[in-house]
């Protein structure tokens, strides 16, 4: 019914924002992600305070070492709490590139003991799973590695077929290439 744009495309070439430019989504991906694993969640596969490890495959273990007995779960993901250190994933890829990692292949790098991108030693903050909040962006790899998981396809794959082609999002990419 309505639709305008306000600001500047590139500001050095006064190019404004029009129906056709491409934005990074960045945060915005968090609501993308949460609407994927919400809703594999409404089809039951999974209840919000299952250990996330039942459905990682078993070369993949997720648990704070400070805490092995206390399972990090969907709903710690989810409100950020898992007690998983966050790490910006533009320290991880070149800015206008497509990523040259798997999700799977960064969490596994990043949250196993002695992974390739593991930060100063551990991927864990020193607190109990649930017990204090911290923005996580690793938090939200983590999920959509557990909707690629649970079912079966890309995450990529998933969110075209669920979530932007039942909403008419004909424009929507998680890839520069796309």
């Amino acid at each position: 019914a309505w639709a305008d744009y306000y600001g500047m495309a590139n500001i050095e070439q006064n190019r404004e924002v029009n129906d056709s430019t491409i934005f990074i989504t960045a945060s915005i991906s968090k609501t993308v992600t949460t609407t994927a694993i919400m809703q594999l969640w409404e089809e039951g596969e999974f209840d919000l305070d299952d250990d996330v490890n039942n459905y990682l495959p078993d070369s993949l273990d997720i648990s704070n070492p400070a805490y092995p007995e206390t399972p990090i779960t969907f709903r710690h993901l989810l409100t950020h709490t898992s007690s998983i250190k966050s790490a910006s994933l533009w320290n991880y890829m070149i800015y206008g590139e497509d990523p040259t990692i798997s999700l799977m292949d960064f969490t596994r790098g990043f949250m196993m003991p002695g992974g390739e991108y593991e930060p100063d030693g551990s991927a864990y903050n020193a607190y109990l799973p649930g017990s204090n909040f911290n923005y996580c962006d690793t938090g939200n790899a983590l999920l959509a590695v557990l909707v690629e998981q649970i079912a079966d396809t890309s995450f990529n794959a998933y969110c075209h077929a669920n979530i932007f082609e039942p909403l008419g999002m004909d424009l929507t990419a998680w890839y520069f290439a796309d």
